[in-house]
């Protein structure tokens, strides 16, 4: 998860309708008596799930681990050729900055790309519609958070 922001622990009992809830510990959780709380640790947490069936009275119990994401790493390449993979420079970290502006500039300084809402708009190596060539690539990110934290350098095309 990033810092700051909850996540949602998509646990699964079939039926759930059946079961009490416990998770353990508590702190960070939304809820710890419902089956998918949401969790907002300060720090990297074990969560245990521990599930008792109301008539039974049979327990099971099962762990998730949620990390805590502070660093914001920028690939500095992608490689948008259509196979589904790596077509997009993807920056995960921008999920917990919603009003970071992203921007790049090609080799001539011209801004061909520019976006605040880059988890979903992220950039998929073309201006106007127009696959641009390899090569790299300006940017400057600007997180718009409580440090004015901006970081700068160069992304690379590879297709």
């Amino acid at each position: 998860m990033n810092f700051g922001y909850p996540v949602l622990i998509a646990a699964a009992v079939s039926p759930s309708s059946v079961y009490n809830y416990l998770w353990t510990p508590a702190a960070g959780l939304s809820a710890s008596n419902i089956l998918q709380p949401m969790a907002s640790p300060a720090a990297n947490t074990t969560y245990v799930l521990q599930a008792e069936d109301v008539v039974s009275h049979c327990r099971s119990s099962d762990a998730v681990l949620v990390k805590v994401v502070t660093e914001v790493y920028i690939p500095n390449a992608f490689t948008p050729n259509g196979d589904n993979k790596n077509d997009k420079w993807m920056i995960p970290a921008l999920a917990q900055y919603p009003n970071a502006l992203v921007t790049l500039f090609n080799r001539y300084g011209q801004k061909i790309f520019e976006t605040n809402n880059y988890v979903n708009n992220a950039w998929d190596g073309t201006f106007k519609g127009t696959k641009q060539p390899n090569g790299s690539y300006t940017y400057f990110i600007k997180l718009n958070d409580n440090r004015n934290q901006v970081f700068q350098g160069q992304v690379t095309i590879i297709r």
